[in-house]
């Protein structure tokens, strides 16, 4: 008899820390956080969550800020059309043709920023195409590897 009780006790202290680990898993759900029994790589893993959604909300804040400054429509909106003429007179740069999703050829987006870049920093060069060749024909679908070769043109401007 007395093995019967020991069984007997062994198991309603099992149902006991069942239903506990029950209550806590149906607590953790409905109030959507982790309690302070948690695991520690859980722990890190929201932590290191949380960092990177601030991150990401300071570099949005950026790039907005640098679009206003710019004068750009938001690229990160999607709702951008992303095409502009040259405005008029005073040695400004036209806008980039368009945005990196409107495109198919990463070749021809480098083309479009290089010679953004080069129309902002050299305002005189009115129809100034950057050069954008990759560095190696054999790896350039492998590595996607390229270069703006106008240095050279440019030392001579």
């Amino acid at each position: 008899m007395e093995k019967f009780e020991k069984y007997n006790y062994q198991s309603e202290e099992s149902e006991a820390k069942l239903k506990e680990f029950i209550n806590k898993v149906n607590e953790l759900s409905s109030q959507g956080f982790i309690s302070e029994s948690a695991s520690a790589e859980v722990v890190a893993a929201q932590l290191h969550n949380t960092k990177l959604k601030h991150r990401l909300s300071i570099l949005q804040r950026a790039i907005a800020e640098e679009e206003k400054k710019l004068g750009l429509t938001s690229t990160t909106t999607g709702s951008a059309s992303g095409k502009a003429a040259k405005v008029g007179g005073g040695g400004v740069p036209k806008k980039m043709s368009a945005t990196p999703r409107d495109r198919m050829s990463i070749r021809d987006y480098l083309t479009d920023v290089f010679t953004h870049a080069l129309q902002t920093a050299f305002p005189d060069l009115e129809d100034k195409t950057a050069a954008v060749t990759p560095t190696n024909e054999k790896y350039v679908a492998k590595f996607g590897d390229y270069q703006c070769n106008d240095a050279m043109a440019l030392c001579k401007i």
